[in-house]
């Protein structure tokens, strides 16, 4: 479907239309999203920070520091505690300079905490860890 040709109804209450979206790869919003965002489905953490040399956070939301154990190894501590370990954490490093992705692995050593997450990057094909340039994480809670 082409998006000038949206048909009426095509979003719930007519809340976004045809005439919103701009055809110059522009989403234009006015209003008011209901039902579609709730607390399960909003990001309750997240940082971005360069695993390389002197670590140092480059976007965060509820992060108040990162701690850099050894190669590839990482607790990032949150400024507000979750109220349960049941959270869901995704990551991700990446080595940009060599193209080479490393793919985020966390592990708990033992249980997760309600204020930090250790975090490690999977080792590469010569079996260890390496510290990625960009490593990000998200958290997604109740």
């Amino acid at each position: 479907m082409a998006l000038n040709t949206l048909p009426a109804g095509a979003f719930a209450d007519d809340a976004i239309s045809s005439d919103k979206i701009n055809l110059a790869n522009t989403f234009a919003f006015t209003g008011t999203v209901t039902g579609a965002v709730d607390s399960k489905t909003t990001c309750k953490a997240f940082v971005r920070f360069n695993g390389t040399g002197t670590v140092a956070i480059t976007s965060s939301f509820n992060v108040s520091s990162i701690t850099d154990h050894a190669t590839g190894d990482y607790t990032i501590n949150f400024s507000s505690a979750f109220g349960d370990t049941n959270y869901c954490p995704v990551a991700i490093g990446v080595n940009e300079l060599t193209l080479n992705n490393y793919q985020g692995m966390l592990t708990s050593y033992g249980s997760p905490a309600t204020g930090s997450i250790r975090c490690m990057t999977n080792p590469d094909r010569g079996g260890s860890a390496s510290d990625p340039n960009i490593f990000a994480i998200q958290i997604f809670d109740d």
